[in-house]
């Protein structure tokens, strides 16, 4: 049965579309499938010889490198972002990525779990609008619920005050 999962694994890591990678805590590449090589331009013994930082776009390192801190430290279990890798050839190359822990069985941190999928520049965009729409849109029924509810309570106020009055 150990030995279905095994094969299960390396068919899966072999033949993925997704770019699948594991990384040392320092951000080395442990170990890389083929398809982030082929995204990436460089073969598995290249990438080794090199930290995921050595190809990150310098724009997006330090956002990077925070997510991936977190994760050491235990503060979160996972991240995913938006970022741009520089290819061997020296292209600007748009993904997104997942990044989960790798632990051992006493919890222990090891490194990382990436899975890098390419996104199109112009989906980039139309990703970060509708994010921004989204934030603007519950930032808008957040003051709208204040509003209302600092409304209704002025009205409440009002019309004790009226009663009161007309009582007294």
């Amino acid at each position: 049965m150990d030995r279905d999962y095994k094969a299960l694994f390396t068919t899966l890591w072999e033949n993925s579309v997704t770019g699948l990678a594991l990384v040392a805590p320092d951000g080395r590449w442990i170990s890389v499938n083929p398809a982030l090589c082929r995204f990436l331009g460089y073969s598995e013994s290249e990438l080794q010889k090199l930290t995921y930082q050595d190809i990150t776009h310098p724009q997006d390192v330090d956002d990077d490198v925070e997510m991936a801190g977190r994760i050491s430290s235990g503060d979160i279990p996972w991240y995913e972002m938006d970022k741009r890798y520089i290819t061997k050839y020296g292209r600007v190359v748009w993904c997104g990525i997942r990044v989960t822990a790798h632990r051992d069985r006493e919890g222990k941190f090891l490194g990382y779990v990436s899975q890098v999928s390419p996104i199109d520049p112009s989906a980039y965009e139309t990703r970060n609008e509708e994010r921004r729409a989204s934030f603007r849109w519950s930032t808008l029924v957040k003051d709208w619920k204040f509003l209302g509810a600092t409304i209704g309570g002025a009205a409440y106020l009002i019309a004790e005050a009226w009663k009161n009055w007309r009582n007294h």
